[in-house]
């Protein structure tokens, strides 16, 4: 993901991280130039990415971030927003966050994708328990949007190999239990 920002906003700058999980990202974007910080609702994690590789990660969600508007250049939201009960919510106050022209890179698994129509009910994105919403590219759009994001663009890379995303031994529903490839 890192290429993305270098493409559209090379560092240097300050960098928010929002679900950092343990903050294996935000240690890739610091050692690239980035002001690093992150938010992460699992105390564990969090608690990780500051024990162990010295990162800011806070524990706690964007809505509540002690942050000043406007102090981040760019924010990673990684596999995440599909997640969060306001998706919305989340991403207005992300955009609080952002300085003008600031870059927002996100990404979710997309529901309109050749894998989710070729295994249905086998794709290993579904996951009724951890994923609360899908999205499609207009369903996405339309929520930036309204959250006040002007420019969307998307690039349509795998996050996981096609081998991984096309496998049902992959997928949580020949088993049932969870198996989301696309985490991070």
């Amino acid at each position: 993901m890192l290429h993305l920002y270098q493409m559209y906003h090379p560092p240097p700058g300050r960098m928010l991280e929002v679900g950092a999980a343990a903050g294996l990202f935000m240690a890739s974007a610091q050692r690239a130039g980035w002001e690093v910080h992150g938010l992460e609702p699992m105390p564990a994690a969090a608690a990780f990415a500051r024990e162990r590789l010295g990162l800011d990660v806070r524990t706690g969600t964007v809505e509540q971030a002690p942050f000043e508007a406007q102090s981040f250049d760019a924010v990673a939201i990684f596999e995440t927003i599909e997640h969060v009960l306001d998706p919305v919510g989340v991403l207005t106050a992300i955009h609080r966050l952002m300085r003008p022209r600031g870059l927002l890179v996100l990404s979710t698994p997309n529901w309109e994708a050749f894998t989710r129509h070729a295994l249905g009910r086998q794709w290993a994105v579904i996951s009724p328990a951890e994923h609360l919403y899908y999205f499609s590219e207009a369903t996405l759009t339309a929520m930036l949007r309204r959250a006040g994001f002007t420019w969307v663009h998307y690039h349509r890379d795998f996050a996981a190999g096609p081998k991984e995303t096309m496998a049902a031994a992959y997928s949580h529903a020949v088993w049932g239990r969870y198996l989301d490839v696309f985490s991070s």
